[in-house]
């Protein structure tokens, strides 16, 4: 697949959505909102939300307003024109990055509003206004790369350039081309101060646990080491649906089959929104054919799951899961045209 320069610079920041704190509402607020929408409880952070003074405090109500878009209306790229150009008008009414105050106290609601927006352009294809938004970002982050930063949410974003400048440039040959206009990026410094976020009390903690759990898992290929940050977040967020992917794939990649995981699915396939209910039939499909079953029985699953699936529209993702499990049972490598990570489920020891 060939990789564009743009997108390797913005695949290195676009990796960096995390959360935010702002000095004009009280850290309390900002702590409940978010873990209303971790909880899906999106009832309750919308009612949390609407108590802002909007008159007072625009910017903020509008960046609050667009992650409870982001995380209601997953994914968001994908939904109507209508939902799209509210998400984008919530966006749009937070404040840009100043470049002034790039070099006083950092405000860190026009951070991420900054990050969202980048990765809103960049997902409607507009290069050009995300590459400018993504370039604010990493004049941030350039100047806290090689002493460890102070405050967790920084150093949340630094270990994250640490450990993907060191990815891309190890399973993206395209970038070498382009590596000297970036700051060099260590993968164990990234790791290490990442791991430190996810032990750290503070805003990006949730989103640290996020990220090792999937670097772990789908990149490093550690499903074990992968556990602890799937644990973490099913514990503190049972209810989170998108945080069910990590877990059971964490679990299937170590042949653990817990009772667990069968309630996790049912509840994917519960779901009324069809993002989850296709990731509830992929898996249902890939635990059955890893369990004693008669193979035409195993093969009969993994095809109603893929004709479910690829109804609608494109998951390469989940395609390749399901591909792999029948290789492994007919031999036919067609999964190797959907992959999108290398790792236990998905390729051969």
């Amino acid at each position: 697949m060939k990789v564009k320069f743009k997108t390797i610079i913005l695949s290195l920041i676009l990796l960096c959505i995390s959360s935010s704190l702002s000095a004009q509402v009280s850290l309390s607020k900002v702590d409940s909102v978010l873990k209303s929408l971790y909880k899906f409880d999106f009832e309750g952070a919308n009612h949390q939300i609407e108590a802002i003074d909007s008159i007072a405090n625009p910017s903020f109500f509008n960046f609050l307003k667009s992650h409870y878009y982001r995380w209601y209306k997953m994914p968001i790229h994908e939904q109507s024109n209508q939902i799209i150009e509210r998400y984008q008008d919530y966006l749009s009414g937070v404040e840009d990055i100043k470049h002034e105050d790039l070099l006083k106290d950092l405000n860190y609601s026009e951070i991420n509003s900054t990050l969202l927006k980048a990765e809103y352009h960049y997902n409607k294809g507009n290069y050009y206004r995300a590459f400018k938004y993504g370039n604010d970002i990493y004049e941030i982050v350039s100047d806290h790369l090689e002493q460890e930063p102070e405050l967790s949410e920084i150093k949340f974003l630094s270990g994250l350039y640490h450990f993907y400048y060191h990815y891309y440039k190890e399973q993206k040959p395209a970038f070498f081309a382009f590596s000297w206009i970036f700051k060099e990026g260590d993968k164990d410094t990234g790791l290490k101060w990442l791991e430190e976020v996810a032990q750290e009390e503070s805003f990006v903690q949730t989103e640290a646990n996020i990220y090792l759990a999937h670097i772990y898992l789908r990149i490093e290929d550690e499903p074990e080491k992968a556990r602890q940050y799937v644990e973490w977040l099913n514990a503190q967020y049972p209810n989170n649906l998108k945080f069910y992917e990590l877990y059971i794939e964490t679990h299937l990649a170590l042949d653990d089959f817990s009772p667990e995981l069968k309630l996790m699915i049912n509840k994917l396939l519960s779901s009324d929104k069809v993002y989850f209910h296709k990731y509830g039939k992929a898996y249902e499909a890939v635990l059955y054919a890893k369990i004693e079953a008669e193979e035409t029985d195993k093969i009969k699953a993994i095809e109603r799951a893929k004709k479910f699936i690829s109804s609608f529209g494109k998951a390469n993702h989940l395609m390749s899961l399901l591909l792999f499990q029948q290789y492994l049972m007919t031999g036919e490598e067609d999964w190797k045209d959907y992959r999108v990570y290398e790792y236990k489920l998905t390729s051969i020891d």
